[in-house]
C-alpha cells in the first residue's frame, strides 16, 4: 500500500495528464459528433428552404400572370356592359369577337404545393426557426383557399355563359381570336350569322357578366394579398439562407 501511495505521489502529474487527455478526447468526440449533426441539419434546412423558395417563385410568377388575365377580363366585361347600356353597336365584328373571347377563358391557380405539403405533413414546419417565416407559411394555405372559393364560382358560371353565347355567336369566330394557332381550328367559314345586338339584350347574359365581374374583383383582391405574402416569404427565406 505504501509502495502504491509512493508511486502515485511521484507520478500523479502523469496520471492526471492521461485523465485530462482521455476527458478531452471524449469531449472532443462528442463535440465533433454534435458538429456533424448540426451540419447535417443546416444542410437539410438549406435544401428545404431552397426548394420552398423555388416553389414560391413559381407561384409568384403564376399569380402575376393570372392577375393580368383577370384584369383583362374585367376590362372586356366593362366594355361589353358599356356597349349594352349605351347601345353603341357601331363596332366591327372583330372587336366584338375579341371582347367575347374573354368569356371563354378559364384559369386555375395551381394550389398543389408538394414542398409545403411535405413540410406540414412531416412536422418540418416546427423546425423553421424564424417565427415570422413560420407564421406566414402557415397562413399561405388559408389565403389560397379564400381565393379558390371565388375561382370555383367563376368556373361554375362558365358553361352558362358559353351556352348563352352559342345562341347568338359563332364559336368558330371566337376561337379565331386566341393567339395560339392550335385553338383557332381549321374552319374558315361560319355556318351562322352573329347576333351581337341580341346577345347584349339578353338579360341572363348581362347578369352573368355582372356576377363574373364581381367574383373577378374579389379574386383580384385576394390575388394581391397572395402576391404580397409570397414576396414576403421569399424575402424571409433569402434571409435565412444567408444565415446558413
Amino acid at each position: 500500500m505504501k509502495r502504491i501511495l509512493t508511486t502515485l505521489s511521484q507520478k500523479w502529474p502523469e496520471y492526471l495528464l492521461e485523465i485530462l487527455v482521455l476527458i478531452i478526447g471524449i469531449y472532443g468526440a462528442f463535440a465533433l459528433d454534435n458538429w456533424n449533426e448540426e451540419r447535417k441539419e443546416r444542410r437539410a434546412e438549406l435544401e428545404l428552404l431552397s426548394n420552398l423558395k423555388s416553389d414560391f417563385v413559381t407561384r409568384l410568377e403564376e399569380m402575376r400572370d393570372i392577375q393580368r388575365v383577370r384584369t383583362e377580363i374585367i376590362g372586356a366585361i366593362d366594355t361589353l356592359y358599356h356597349i349594352a347600356n349605351t347601345k353603341d353597336l357601331d363596332r366591327g365584328d372583330s372587336e366584338f369577337d375579341k371582347l367575347l373571347m374573354y368569356m371563354y377563358i378559364s384559369y386555375r391557380f395551381n394550389d398543389e404545393f408538394s414542398s409545403l405539403d411535405m413540410l406540414f405533413s412531416s412536422g418540418g414546419i416546427n423546425n423553421i426557426s424564424n417565427k415570422n417565416l413560420k407564421e406566414k407559411l402557415i397562413k399561405w394555405p388559408w389565403y389560397v383557399e379564400e381565393m379558390l372559393e371565388e375561382q370555383e364560382r367563376i368556373e361554375e358560371q362558365l358553361p352558362v355563359l358559353i351556352s348563352i353565347l352559342a345562341e347568338y355567336i359563332s364559336a368558330n369566330n371566337l376561337y379565331k381570336q386566341f393567339p395560339d394557332e392550335a385553338m383557332t381550328g381549321n374552319l374558315s367559314i361560319d355556318t351562322f350569322e352573329n347576333d351581337y345586338e341580341g346577345l347584349l339584350k339578353n338579360r341572363i347574359f348581362i347578369d352573368g357578366l355582372v356576377h363574373k365581374r364581381a367574383y373577378l374583383a374579389f379574386n383580384l383582391k385576394d390575388g394581391k394579398v397572395i402576391i404580397d405574402l409570397c414576396q414576403e416569404i421569399i424575402t424571409l427565406i433569402d434571409q435565412e439562407i444567408e444565415k446558413l
